[in-house]
């Protein structure tokens, strides 16, 4: 225990952060908002978007993050005002948490800037000259490498911003994305030529030390102080510094003392994903690797080359599933492939991008990118034909089985003492029970609606078991990847209200990234953006079902969905297609875009009938959710799909009053996020996923 107490303490820490940041997650208000007025010292992480950058302030609100500003002011000491904000939670289920991000990065409030101010002074901080420096590195790479940078600055620095789409999905489905998470292999890199250099000199090895280490501690600070990189210059600190001083290395103690620093430089460092799979990275190496070695028959550099690899991603492997839903068991054999090619992209690219700023050597720079460009070429290859091969995907939630599994077996290998056994029973009884509770939330028949922006998207699980999408949002929110974390891999239908790019955006990605039986859509001739979709879905062998009159479709033995149809030359809103489904329990209709005249037309069909929950029609604007619509529902509860700060200003104030005249209950999910609902005979049990509300509303019998 005494030998091992920097981890023990550093374990009690990693309790003490968790603990800290759900007491702070619980404490957001994301309606709470006020006008300021911030001064400090402004500089691009490595980690901002196109328009963001952090202001770092002698004020209590210390680092803070700020939106829509200038990136031609970067580096500089700034005035700034505009309205402070909270981070938010995560709006959709297994969806991305800001809050965690952000306060794993030590920043607690968000800024949305309104007028920018240069001030007098020398804008410097520590992070403030890591971000310097690494602006002129990346704009000399940007210079030498054109289109070929984006693999450089990414495995330099871990900015993946000059990386499209396509690019990064192949790298994350290739398995070689920890390649570009700057950490231990990278401070590795950086460490090699530096120890080559010393190592046949006549020097001391205090000396050397100082030598390899000032190196680190400079590209720490160029790639912003992550805490992965924190932790790896920190355990390479103490390695090298315990073997000047003649003593042994302590492996755990190593990690301990990384996790330390870390957590005294975030005290929330526990919600980073970075810090989580840092950590497990060498803690699982740790643990594993000597397991590996008592099966080995004999000495292999090829073992001791996939030891590492395959020790991590088995450690790895249940987090891997829990935060990102998906592992690629080829990644370990493309890494022994792409590792050494990430090892010449970042020790080159420093030692060209250096040549190249200084005006002596510019040309010698210069020659070496054409060496650089060619294995940036050769990774881009790799992860290409990489993301080919097969990709394990599962929902987040089989990591509890996983870690139950784990428990279970380092039990069996160990034998530990009677107290540890029960803790782990203890362990393996919770993770089962959490799978358990997770299995039967997939199960249970609701109604989801998705946060999605501007837009519009609902999935539906009915009683018999079927798995509906209606309309896909807008494209920005990835739905298929939310269903898939959430154990939802195919789909029996999509029903297309119409093709608004706000509908029909996010369908285009579930046609090609998931499994879809059937696609339902308008048969309206003026639906352009529909009938590309058909096309799509058609190439994808999915089968059409073309709504030409009023339809009703029977699902399960539960379970119907009645289809409204009236085409309106002159109105694509007006085409929407209306559906109404009811169930034993109960019933919803999903109006689509639907506006008072085809809110009139569908009154008069009488096709459409009183329920229980009515999704409003065009995202709750002033023209729609009439009267007509709302007298011939009649529900108890109003979902509004609408995108925060919308620039249309839905929900439209008049919508909203003729709600409460009928006191029927509202949720929007600009404010709310994600609205989950279950209902039986007698009520409607309600979910927020943003403001984290539990609403039970009763029903009330119709007239």
């Amino acid at each position: 225990m005494r030998r091992h107490i920097l981890f023990v303490i550093f374990v009690i820490l990693c309790l003490v952060s968790f603990v800290a940041f759900k007491v702070y997650e619980s404490s957001i208000n994301c309606a709470e908002n006020e006008y300021v007025k911030l001064e400090g010292v402004m500089y691009k992480e490595v980690w901002n978007g196109k328009k963001d950058c952090v202001l770092e302030t002698s004020s209590y609100f210390g680092r803070v993050l700020l939106k829509g500003v200038s990136r031609d002011m970067n580096v500089t000491r700034v005035s700034v005002s505009g309205t402070l904000t909270s981070p938010e939670r995560e709006r959709n289920p297994e969806g991305f948490n800001q809050a965690a991000f952000l306060a794993g990065k030590n920043i607690y409030h968000i800024l949305e800037v309104k007028q920018t101010e240069k001030k007098d002074g020398i804008p410097f901080s520590i992070r403030a000259f890591g971000s310097y420096m690494r602006s002129g590195t990346e704009s000399a790479i940007t210079e030498l490498m054109g289109d070929d940078r984006g693999f450089i600055i990414g495995v330099m620095t871990g900015d993946t911003s000059a990386l499209d789409s396509d690019e990064k999905s192949s790298i994350r489905l290739s398995g070689i994305s920890h390649l570009l998470a700057v950490s231990g292999m990278h401070v590795g890199y950086v460490l090699m030529p530096f120890k080559a250099g010393v190592k046949r000199k006549r020097i001391g090895l205090a000396t050397r030390t100082v030598i390899c280490v000032l190196p680190l501690l400079l590209f720490a600070v160029l790639t912003g102080l992550s805490p992965s990189v924190v932790r790896a210059v920190s355990m390479t600190a103490y390695m090298l510094s315990a073997k000047a001083a003649k003593g042994k290395a302590d492996y755990l103690t190593g990690i301990g003392l990384g996790g330390i620093i870390c957590l005294l430089l975030y005290p929330m460092a526990i919600a980073d994903t970075g810090f989580i799979l840092s950590f497990g990275a060498v803690i699982s190496a740790y643990a594993i690797i000597p397991i590996l070695k008592k099966h080995r028959k004999k000495e292999s550099r090829f073992f001791n080359l996939i030891s590492f690899g395959l020790a991590v991603n088995i450690g790895l492997f249940p987090i891997s599933i829990y935060k990102f839903g998906t592992v690629a068991p080829a990644g370990i054999l493309l890494t022994l492939i792409a590792a050494p090619l990430s090892a010449a992209l970042c020790v080159f690219g420093y030692i060209t991008a250096f040549l190249y700023m200084i005006p002596v050597t510019r040309y010698l720079g210069t020659a070496l990118s054409y060496g650089l460009k060619t294995v940036a070429r050769l990774m881009n290859f790799v992860s290409e034909n990489g993301a080919k091969l097969p990709v394990l995907r599962l929902p987040v939630y089989f990591a509890y089985i996983a870690a139950a599994v784990y428990i279970g077996t380092a039990v069996i290998i160990l034998k530990p003492k009677r107290i540890y056994k029960a803790a782990a029973a203890i362990l393996c009884l919770a993770s089962i029970t959490l799978f358990t509770v997770k299995i039967i939330e997939r199960n249970e028949a609701k109604i989801l609606w998705l946060d999605v922006g501007q837009g519009s998207c609902a999935f539906v699980r009915t009683e018999g078991g079927k798995n509906l999408l209606f309309d896909g949002g807008n494209g920005y929110t990835d739905i298929c990847e939310i269903l898939r974390k959430n154990g939802y891999f195919t789909l029996d239908a999509i029903v297309l209200s119409h093709g608004d790019s706000d509908h029909i955006e996010g369908i285009f990605d579930a046609v090609k990234n998931l499994t879809v039986d059937n696609l339902i859509l308008s048969d309206n001739p003026g639906d352009k953006n529909a009938a590309e979709l058909k096309k799509t879905a058609e190439e994808k062998g999915i089968n059409i079902i073309e709504i030409e009159r009023n339809t009703t479709i029977s699902l399960d033995d539960n379970t119907r969905m009645d289809v409204y149809f009236y085409r309106d030359i002159s109105s694509l809103n007006n085409s929407s297609l209306v559906v109404q489904l009811t169930s034993n329990e109960g019933s919803a209709v999903f109006p689509g875009d639907l506006e008072f005249e085809g809110e009139k037309k569908l009154s008069e069909s009488g096709f459409i009938c009183d329920c229980d929950i009515l999704t409003a029609s065009h995202h709750g604007s002033k023209g729609a959710t009439g009267n007509t619509l709302l007298d011939v529902t009649k529900p108890e509860l109003t979902v509004i799909s609408v995108g925060k700060k919308n620039r249309y200003g839905h929900p439209n104030e008049e919508m909203l009053r003729r709600l409460e005249e009928r006191n029927i209950f509202y949720l929007r999910t600009d404010r709310d996020g994600a609205v989950k609902a279950t209902f039986d005979e007698s009520e409607i049990k309600v979910k927020t996923w943003l403001t984290r509300r539990s609403i039970t509303i009763k029903k009330y019998r119709k007239e």
